[in-house]
């Protein structure tokens, strides 16, 4: 890992000293290593050619100046971004967000926006609307407006909202997704229904579908119907509890982040019973914090059916795994589920990679 040098230039005020303790804690959130260096002698500033303080100055000779007259936050903002953005913002979790930025995607966008600040992490958010890859200069400008909205903090709070960027694609967009995907610390946010093409396909569904397939994070796909309640009660189908357990981890990482209850489903068989208790007593003992329900699902081998998920199970968000082995995750399931909204049983999604 590249070593950053950040000097701090300022007279000692608490302005200056504000400046200073939102870049260190900015630098170690995102694992960046860093030394930072307080200068409140003005022959350094003069040496350095500083012209105004508080300000920053980079080991490779960037300059950012924290303006003052009410555009302290914004610029102190701004420069943290910036400074972030040198290091492809470290170990911050990466939280992409492709959107038609249509009404609908709203709920989505909003969902991100809350997962990014529990996690610490930084949006991406890309318009993908048209088969080329291409955005118009409208597109691109209404995406650039929603990114510039997000980059800002309630009045009050400094550097404390999560930042956005915006993705332009050149060329096929649908293979610089997947590319993203390979990424580690990532997660994806999708709105259902989303108007995504590749470039020799004109069907939105399929593409999507195939997307699925294809993406090496995990993903939430939220409908457009999405309440601003949020995500209370979470269902995860293990089936099988002997081999589910890294998925069960997955699911109560995804609960504490919600702040959320857990209800894991399995067979009606005896030998998952004595182990569902046995993973009762483990997580138990760990001093899991979430509050962790079991509950038997009966003829578990038909459950991937969605109207038997609806008559047993209520919940908000719905953990599924991709897999041969997991009946549950196919893409007839996972279209009826989000495409169609007489059977939207689930406001939420969650794809386990």
């Amino acid at each position: 890992m590249v070593h950053m040098d950040v000097k701090v230039y300022g007279t000692g005020t608490s302005g200056h000293q504000m400046v200073s303790g939102k870049v260190s804690e900015a630098l170690k959130n995102a694992e960046i290593d860093f030394s930072i260096e307080n200068i409140e002698n003005v022959d350094r500033f003069i040496k350095d050619m500083i012209s105004s303080v508080p300000a920053i100055r980079l080991d490779d000779g960037q300059v950012f100046e924290i303006n003052a007259n009410g555009r302290f936050n914004s610029s102190l903002r701004k420069a943290v971004q910036s400074i972030l953005k040198t290091k492809d913002y470290g170990a911050m979790p990466k939280i992409i967000v492709p959107s038609d930025l249509t009404s609908n995607a709203m709920a989505q966008y909003n969902f991100a926006r809350k997962i990014a600040q529990k996690m610490n992490g930084v949006l991406y958010v890309s318009q993908v609307q048209n088969p080329d890859g291409n955005q118009d200069s409208a597109g691109r400008k209404k995406l650039q407006d929603l990114v510039d909205s997000s980059n800002q903090d309630w009045i009050g709070d400094i550097v404390k909202e999560p930042f956005a960027e915006s993705l332009y694609f050149q060329g096929d967009q649908y293979e610089s997704l997947i590319e993203m995907t390979n990424h580690p610390n990532t997660v994806m946010v999708l709105e259902w229904p989303l108007r995504l093409c590749k470039s020799e396909d004109n069907d939105s569904s399929s593409c999507i579908l195939q997307l699925i397939n294809e993406i090496h994070c995990p993903c939430f796909y939220i409908p457009g119907s999405f309440e601003k309640a949020g995500i209370k009660k979470v269902f995860l189908m293990a089936h099988s509890l002997n081999d589910n357990e890294e998925a069960i981890r997955k699911a109560i990482d995804i609960c504490m982040l919600l702040e959320a209850e857990l209800t894991i489903g399995y067979q009606n068989e005896a030998e998952e019973e004595s182990l569902a208790l046995a993973l009762k007593d483990k997580l138990s003992s760990e001093g899991c914090p979430v509050d962790i329900h079991f509950m038997v699902i009966e003829n578990a081998k038909q459950v991937a059916l969605p109207d038997r998920w609806c008559q047993h199970v209520d919940c908000d968000l719905c953990v599924i795994q991709k897999g041969e082995k997991n009946e549950v995750i196919s893409n007839t399931l996972l279209f009826q589920m989000l495409g169609n909204e007489k059977k939207m049983f689930y406001r939420a999604v969650l794809l386990l990679s």
